[in-house]
């Protein structure tokens, strides 16, 4: 058995619907990078990044763009 306690997952994501949209988008964002530079892989670019937020959370837009 290996010692594995200092592992820790990544925090998740949670929408917070007090925030506007675009902020949330900046906090995904945020912590996409972050995640992304922690498994050494490259980050989302701007237009990709918009376009996988907007898959998972677009419902919550209420007709708001990034």
């Amino acid at each position: 058995m290996t010692n594995q306690s200092n592992i820790q997952p990544h925090p998740e994501f949670v929408y917070d619907e007090r925030q506007t949209y675009k902020s949330n988008y900046w906090k995904w964002r945020d912590m996409s990078n972050y995640e992304a530079k922690s498994e050494n892989r490259l980050p989302y670019d701007e237009e990709k990044a918009k376009m996988v937020f907007q898959q998972q959370y677009g419902y919550y837009s209420n007709g708001e763009t990034l």
